[in-house]
């Protein structure tokens, strides 16, 4: 099963063969997103557009057991202006941002698996 999680609320989404291109809106911030590489299930790539921003993320997803996954995810992120890029750099915690976004695949995933086998044991998840 290969879930990923998207945050937000989007707008124009264009699917265009292989492409897709997505508005994400997430607060006040807006980035749009365009599919750069997706090998199904276990491979997908983006490119992020923003006024103040650009860059990537990628998702690797490898079985490893029957029960289990690594996910690994990739975000680089380069600010346009100089002087945002030091203020970012020095306020934003994208260390953070991104252990919340595993956090919140792994209940997704613990939510979907619990309801869809109620035999379904916890430590299998581990």
């Amino acid at each position: 099963m290969t879930i990923l999680l998207f945050f937000g609320q989007f707008t124009n989404y264009q699917p265009k063969k292989d492409k897709e291109i997505w508005l994400e809106t997430t607060g006040k911030i807006t980035i749009r997103f365009i599919t750069v590489e997706k090998r199904e299930p276990d491979y997908y790539a983006f490119k992020m557009e923003h006024q103040l921003f650009h860059g990537t993320w990628t998702a690797e997803l490898e079985a490893i057991s029957a029960n289990r996954t690594l996910f690994t995810a990739t975000e680089n992120i380069r600010y346009k202006n100089p002087i945002i890029r030091l203020i970012a750099y020095a306020l934003m915690d994208l260390d953070t941002a991104m252990q919340t976004y595993q956090d919140d695949l792994d209940k997704e995933l613990r939510r979907r698996q619990t309801t869809s086998n109620p035999d379904f044991l916890d430590e299998q998840l581990h």
